[in-house]
């Protein structure tokens, strides 16, 4: 049995795996994830029977993974833990079916409690469904007989199951299902492929699992490489006209159909290549490329060029970095996992929005850090991510090349102020000293200008940038506060509060991906 620790404290996280007696409760596999994102990236792959997750977590909350990882595995068992009494998250609890809520600080008794219950509640849904004739083409994959076999009815097929010499999974992974429930657009699919499959003369067994859908194909014949990939290009093209964005992947050939779990995971791995693939394409596992080395990604150095493009006001290096950007992420050196990927082009829109900010520039699409995660979680392949970037590098250049309207005085002392915020001894004699202008004169020309004194928009500069360091978790508060030209965090906290309501420590539980609305 499997179990998934996923939690963003390092000591309950690595305590929860060193000091619970795993073996002694029937686990043999222990994985621990960081944060709710690499936690469902680890949960697809992995398929844990429980998983231990705490509800509050960067970029994705425990209650939200949990509920993506249960669409795949609905077998698995949720044990909650939170030092948070909150109602909303019971209810969500209740909703996944939770073995149990555990607050923290935690008892190890208490865990361990719960931990022996999650047992016996995956032991029992094993053995109710491997019995069940009801069984889908998805639990089969699952859940094999004592022998190891795939338990198949032979009332299922319309030929006797020993009569086929090749069986293969095809998933079909739909990213939009246009308003029509799961059941709908199971049905629609397996419609439309219908008819290929019979003059194939390939039977199948097909579940809807949204977003995948899932077949397992059986043919009394193995089939070639080439009626492999016309197998891949017809279930493409008889799709098109019908899904908006979606990929097929077509698992390896075993040839003992009880070992059809075998190309279910090879499906499931290529998966992870698709992410690479533009949509409405197939891959064939067996003709992917091996990938055995995993590759690292110098997310700074990706950071740094852009930041050096957008301060050098590089409107043609800008143009052309993101296209240089996805040649460099698509081309073979060792696989990139998509969480990876999402994560660099998470990075990047920081970068973007903040520099832009600093040089005084006001992009019409310019957003906050949660609706920049939510639309880079909501794309489906790096080319989406690409178009999405451009496209806010685009905004950027637009308003690097329209006109402030501000007078050349003002523009140059916004600039000044840009550069050296983060100076706590920044005052009103050096701005002046520096715009060759006298105070008084300088005082007035500005909030004559702007609506603001020089004083109310230090500040305000200074709290927009915080807003912007805070949003990045790795950033602890008492670093941004000096950041930001603050030496003293607790005057720093009292000034952020009255500018917008809420302490930092507030702001950042509130704006965070996954968090608390």
């Amino acid at each position: 049995m499997k179990v998934l620790i996923v939690d963003d404290e390092k000591l309950t996280r690595e305590g929860l795996r060193d000091k619970i007696d795993w073996a002694g409760l029937g686990f043999t596999d222990v994985r621990c994830a960081d944060d709710g994102l690499h936690g469902l990236e680890i949960g697809r792959q992995f398929r844990p029977d429980v998983i231990l997750t705490d509800v509050r977590m960067p970029k994705l909350n425990g209650i939200q993974m949990s509920e993506q990882i249960q669409q795949l595995c609905p077998e698995s068992s949720i044990i909650i833990m939170s030092g948070y009494s909150d109602k909303e998250y019971l209810k969500a609890a209740i909703r996944l079916r939770a073995v149990s809520y555990v607050e923290k600080p935690i008892s190890l008794d208490e865990i361990t409690a719960a931990l022996r219950e999650a047992v016996v509640r995956v032991e029992n849904e094993n053995r109710s469904r491997i019995r069940s004739k009801e069984a889908t083409a998805f639990e089969l994959t699952q859940y094999p007989d004592q022998r190891g076999e795939l338990f198949l009815d032979p009332s299922w097929f319309r030929s006797p199951p020993e009569s086929f010499q090749s069986a293969f999974t095809v998933l079909i992974r739909n990213y939009d299902l246009g308003g029509m429930t799961t059941e709908d657009s199971a049905r629609l699919i397996n419609g439309k492929l219908t008819e290929l499959f019979r003059n194939m003369s390939l039977d199948w067994l097909y579940a809807p699992r949204s977003p995948l859908f899932i077949f397992q194909m059986f043919s009394r014949l193995p089939l070639s490489d080439q009626q492999t990939d016309y197998l891949g290009g017809r279930i493409t093209g008889e799709l098109s006209d019908h899904l908006g964005s979606f990929h097929v992947i077509i698992g390896r050939q075993v040839r003992d159909y009880h070992n059809l779990y075998e190309s279910y995971a090879s499906a499931v791995i290529s998966l992870q290549t698709a992410f690479f693939l533009p949509a409405r394409t197939y891959l064939v596992s067996s003709s992917s490329p091996e990938k055995n080395t995993f590759r690292s990604l110098d997310e700074n150095y990706y950071e740094n060029n852009l930041k050096m493009l957008l301060t050098g006001r590089d409107t043609e290096g800008l143009r052309n970095y993101t296209g240089e950007l996805l040649s460099e992420l698509t081309r073979e050196k060792g696989l990139i996992l998509p969480n990876q990927v999402k994560d660099l082009y998470y990075r990047l829109h920081l970068v973007l929005w903040t520099t832009a900010r600093s040089m005084q520039l006001d992009p019409e699409d310019a957003m906050n850090s949660s609706v920049i995660w939510n639309d880079i979680n909501s794309c489906n392949n790096i080319y989406e991510l690409d178009r999405l970037l451009a496209n806010n590098i685009s905004s950027v250049i637009k308003a690097m090349e329209t006109p402030s309207g501000e007078s050349e005085a003002v523009y140059n002392i916004k600039n000044f102020i840009a550069r050296t915020y983060s100076d706590p001894g920044l005052s009103i004699k050096d701005i002046s000293v520096y715009a060759h202008l006298s105070t008084s004169y300088m005082c007035t020309m500005f909030k004559n200008e702007t609506g603001r004194t020089l004083n109310q928009y230090i500040t305000e500069f200074r709290m927009a940038r915080a807003k912007d360091l805070l949003d990045d978790p790795r950033n602890k508060i008492v670093e941004v506060a000096g950041q930001v030209g603050y030496n003293d965090s607790n005057y720093f906290s009292k000034t952020f509060r009255k500018a917008f309501g809420m302490s930092p420590s507030e702001y950042r539980e509130q704006s965070a991906p996954g968090g608390a609305s």
